[in-house]
Formats: C-alpha cells, sequence, structure tokens
C-alpha cells in the first residue's frame, strides 16, 4: 500500500495520469489500476477525473498532506541504512590515548554501543594522564584536557570540565566539611601532580559565584596524585579530600556516597580537544563522533 501512497503522491503534483505513469516508466492502465486499488484499499474516493477535469477529493487531500513527505522519509531511511552499511564495512585499528578517568568514566560505558555498531573496528585505548603534546607517532587520535600544537594537528574543541574538591560521606561525618575556603588549612587534601612530575605547591582557586580567587597551599601535602581516578580511590582508602571532575563521581554524587566539598570554587578548568592529523581516515572519523558522543551524555 505505500507504494501506491507515493504513486497517488505523484499524481497529486501532477494532476495527469499519463505524465505519472511515463515520468515513473509504468504503463497509464497500469498505473490507473494501482490508484483504483488504493481508493479500494482505503475505502474512500481520492480522485475525481472525468475527461476534461482533475479533482482531489477532500479525503484525497487529507491523505496527500498526511504522507506528502513520505518519499523525503524513504530517501532518508535507505540513506541511514546505506551509512551503516558502508561505517560497518570499515575497518582497521585506531590508537587513542585519553586520561584514565575518561577511559573509565566517559568512554567505557559506551564501549558495548561502539563495539556492537563498528564491529571491524579496533580501538586500542592507551591510558595517558595529563597530555599535553603528541604522545607517539603511533597514536592517531588523542583526547587532551587542552589544545596541543602543531602544524598539522585539528583541535576539536569538545567541552569544559572543572575540577574541584569532594570528600567521601564518612569524611564528612568525621571531620566536617570546610566552609569557608580559608578553613582548606585544617584539612588533609591529595594534591596534583603537573606534566613535568612536580607537585603544585600553590594552586589558584576561584569562586563561581563572586569570581573572588584564593591562593591554596599545598606545599605541606605528604600525597599528590595526577590521576583522578586514582586520587578518588586512595581518597576512599586514607580519608582525604580529593580532586575530580564532576564526570568521574556523578554516580557517586547522585547516591550520596561523595559529597562536593565547597561547590562555588573551581581549582582549574580542562578544556578538552579531540587532537588528530589534519588529514582523517573514514574509522577515524567514527572514533571521533564516537568521542563526541560520549560526552554528549554527560
Amino acid at each position: 500500500m505505500v507504494d501506491n501512497i507515493i504513486l497517488f503522491l505523484h499524481l497529486c503534483d501532477t494532476k495527469n495520469f499519463s505524465v505519472s505513469a511515463s515520468l515513473l516508466n509504468m504503463q497509464p492502465s497500469t498505473f490507473s489500476r494501482r490508484i483504483k486499488n488504493l481508493e479500494d484499499k482505503l475505502g474512500k474516493q481520492l480522485i475525481v477525473r472525468t475527461s476534461k477535469t482533475f479533482e482531489v477529493t477532500d479525503f484525497g487531500n487529507y491523505i496527500y498532506n498526511q504522507f506528502k513527505h513520505l518519499p523525503d522519509f524513504v530517501d532518508y531511511t535507505l540513506e541511514r541504512y546505506n551509512k551503516v552499511v558502508k561505517a560497518n564495512q570499515i575497518s582497521g585499528a585506531i590508537n587513542l590515548a585519553c586520561g584514565e578517568a575518561v577511559a573509565e568514566k566517559i568512554i567505557t560505558p559506551r564501549l558495548p554501543e561502539f563495539m556492537a555498531k563498528h564491529p571491524n573496528i579496533n580501538l586500542n585505548i592507551s591510558c595517558i594522564n595529563n597530555i599535553t603534546r603528541w604522545p607517539s607517532e603511533n597514536i592517531d587520535i588523542v583526547l587532551s584536557p587542552v589544545s596541543i600544537k602543531g602544524s598539522n594537528l585539528v583541535n576539536r574543541f569538545v567541552r569544559t570540565e572543572y575540577v574541584q574538591l569532594y570528600c567521601f560521606a564518612d569524611y564528612a561525618i568525621k571531620n566536617g566539611i570546610p566552609k569557608e575556603i580559608s578553613e582548606l588549612k585544617d584539612h588533609r587534601i591529595i594534591g596534583m601532580v603537573d606534566d613535568n612530575f612536580q607537585p603544585f605547591e600553590f594552586v589558584r582557586v576561584y569562586s563561581f559565584n563572586s569570581k573572588k580567587e584564593y591562593i591554596l597551599d599545598l606545599r605541606d601535602n605528604f600525597l599528590n596524585v595526577n590521576s583522578p581516578v586514582q586520587q578518588y580511590r586512595i581518597a576512599n582508602a586514607l580519608n582525604y579530600l580529593f580532586c575530580s571532575s564532576k564526570p568521574v563521581v556523578n554516580n557517586e554524587l547522585k547516591n550520596g556516597i561523595v559529597i562536593p566539598v565547597l561547590p562555588e570554587w573551581c581549582l582549574y578548568e580542562l578544556d578538552f580537544n579531540i587532537v588528530t592529523n589534519k588529514k582523517t581516515s573514514p574509522e577515524e572519523d567514527i572514533v571521533i563522533d564516537f568521542l563526541h558522543s560520549c560526552f554528549r551524555i554527560i
């Protein structure tokens, strides 16, 4: 019946049985019979036709308006199907470098869907924290928290994440939570390590609300870790405040396992970029689209 509805749409556009039949490479008698079969199926007349006049009935106009986008929808559906088939035929290995937290919390939950959709793409993930430069000539795509410079590189901005302080609920019960930024000096904090493997001694934090800044002194820290995932695990074991972005602890926040500390204050921002060579392969483009989709749902 769908085929006959599409014939009817053609007829309404041309307003001529012979012209429509010719455009569709059909015999006029066959075309007329198909329109009659459609009317019988629907139980109402669509066309009032005499030797001199052609008129669409009210019911015919209703059917036309309801289904006039059907050919475009059919074309769109077939185009999408062809793209899926083509994507499934693409094969190859892609080497992706990203931080451990991104791999575990953002990419991993979507991997089953990706592997099912693209069974012929081998995705090799190398976890490298604090990526600020192209890590190796063997890498195809880098998901970096900063822009990476290079004459042959393209940085595709994904989103900004904010690193803030958190603690476990047990810590809050035993030690309380600081109400003012100046009270942090009385709490144990897991500090951070820069890309030169040196601990941050001072961190300039700022308030989302007042835009005020505060210099956080971490010189007396006994523990500094460059991985948000490890910060989370160590903080749980040792009962410390720790640094993280929200996606890393989102589930724990919802369940009340983790509590934000001074949520109006930000330690620093991470501007995530998907970095590639200027010329990318079809399989690289698929992985790039996949990474964008991972960040859209967090």
